[in-house]
């Protein structure tokens, strides 16, 4: 089975669903991280400071824990309504 079938299956459940979600927000974040390192030249990493670089780390993690905090919140949502329904004749 290809890998795009897998992920197609496995989206059809709240659990798979939500791991096809997380590999898309990983794939997102290294797309923005390797954008970010590609636009800083060696110079423009020599002259910022450990504090700069830390900063921007710092901004990104907290997107990332946004952006998966928002994730999660919506799975509990999904997972909780797919189950009442099945729950339910």
């Amino acid at each position: 089975m290809t890998e795009a079938a897998t992920e197609a299956e496995g989206a059809e459940t709240p659990a798979g669903a939500a791991s096809v979600a997380l590999v898309e927000c990983r794939g997102a974040c290294q797309v923005v991280l390797e954008a970010v390192l590609q636009a800083a030249s060696a110079a423009d990493l020599q002259e910022a400071s450990a504090a700069d670089l830390q900063a921007v780390s710092a901004a990104l993690a907290a997107d990332l824990r946004e952006a998966l905090a928002v994730l999660a919140v919506d799975l509990q949502v999904e997972v909780t309504v797919t189950v009442a329904v099945d729950s339910h004749p």
